[in-house]
C-alpha cells in the first residue's frame, strides 16, 4: 500500500497541496524506507518551504543512499537528486559542495541543460568568468532554442 501514499502524494503536490503531500510521503517511507521516489518528492515539496532547505536537502540525500546500486538502472533518479542537492546549495551560497554535486548530477544527465547553467551561473557569481562562459556555452550548444538557452545568450552578451 506504500505506493499508493506516494501516488497520493504527487497527485496532492500536484494540486498544490504541499502539507498533505508532505503527509503522504511520509507514510511512504514509514512503510517503505527503500521507496527512493517518495523521499525524492519528499525534499522537492520541502524545497519549496524556505525554513525547510536542509530538511529538504536530507531527503534528497536519503534517497541517493537508500539503493545506490540503483544508480546504473534508474539515472535520471540520482541525476536529479543531485542537481537538486546542488540548487540547495548554491542557494545558501556553499559554493564548494554546489559545485560538487552540479557535477556529480552531470554523471547521470549529460544532456541535461540545467546542470551546466548551474555551473555556469555559480561561476558567475565567483567572478570565474572564463569557466561560467564554457559552461554556459554547453548548455546554450544543447539547446539553442530552449527559453534557458536564450536567457543564458543575453547573460553572456552583457
Amino acid at each position: 500500500m506504500y505506493l499508493g501514499h506516494a501516488y497520493l502524494g504527487d497527485v496532492q503536490s500536484a494540486l498544490k497541496a504541499p502539507d498533505a503531500a508532505e503527509q503522504s510521503y511520509r507514510r511512504a517511507i514509514r512503510i517503505n524506507p527503500r521507496l527512493i521516489p517518495a523521499h525524492m518528492n519528499l525534499g522537492s515539496v520541502l524545497s519549496a518551504s524556505p525554513g525547510r532547505l536542509m530538511e529538504a536537502e536530507e531527503c534528497y540525500r536519503a534517497g541517493l543512499n537508500v539503493n545506490p546500486s540503483m544508480q546504473e538502472t534508474h539515472p535520471e533518479l540520482f541525476g536529479n537528486a543531485y542537481l537538486n542537492i546542488a540548487a540547495l546549495q548554491s542557494a545558501r551560497s556553499d559554493a564548494e559542495s554546489a559545485e560538487l554535486n552540479y557535477l556529480n548530477s552531470l554523471r547521470f544527465l549529460k544532456s541535461d541543460i540545467r546542470a551546466y547553467m548551474g555551473l555556469g551561473l555559480l561561476y558567475f557569481k565567483q567572478r570565474r568568468l572564463h569557466e561560467s562562459e564554457q559552461w554556459l556555452q554547453k548548455a546554450v550548444h544543447i539547446d539553442p532554442k530552449q527559453q534557458q538557452a536564450l536567457d543564458i545568450r543575453t547573460l553572456l552578451a552583457a
